[in-house]
């Protein structure tokens, strides 16, 4: 009986150590980068992002940053950091409009070319119309 019970612990505690393995193995090969965009306090403008392949690069998270010269400023520069993360190899383009808040239309549209390597390294190239 005692046997018994230890190899049960025994097969569990090797069966949490690979599934902790797993997932540490799976973390250590995604990349992240960032795209930033640059506005101004207190416009009716607002970037949005679209990714044309969701399966090879996604979004983790957006933070703004405002320079510590710009901070008593009305108007001043503020710093849009999108942040993603590589998922697969492949190449994608995420497009990026400049929208308007309090009406429909677009001011601006810049779009980025990435590409991700087997090794889920990322090459980001702004496509120049």
């Amino acid at each position: 009986m005692k046997k018994n019970v230890i190899l049960l612990l025994i097969i569990g505690v090797l069966v949490i150590g690979g599934i902790v393995a797993l997932v540490l193995c799976l973390n250590k090969n995604t990349r992240k980068f960032e795209i930033v965009q640059k506005t101004n306090g207190g416009v009716p403008l607002q970037w949005e992002y679209t990714i044309e392949d969701t399966s090879i690069v996604e979004f983790v998270e957006k933070k703004s940053e405002i320079p510590e010269s710009d901070k008593d400023l009305s108007g001043g520069r503020v710093y849009e950091h999108f942040k993603f993360k590589t998922v697969k190899e492949g190449e994608t383009t995420i497009t990026f409009n400049y929208n308007w808040v309090n009406h429909e239309g677009t001011s601006e549209t810049k779009k980025y070319k990435v590409v991700v390597d087997s090794k889920l390294n990322s090459t980001v190239t702004e496509i120049m119309d």
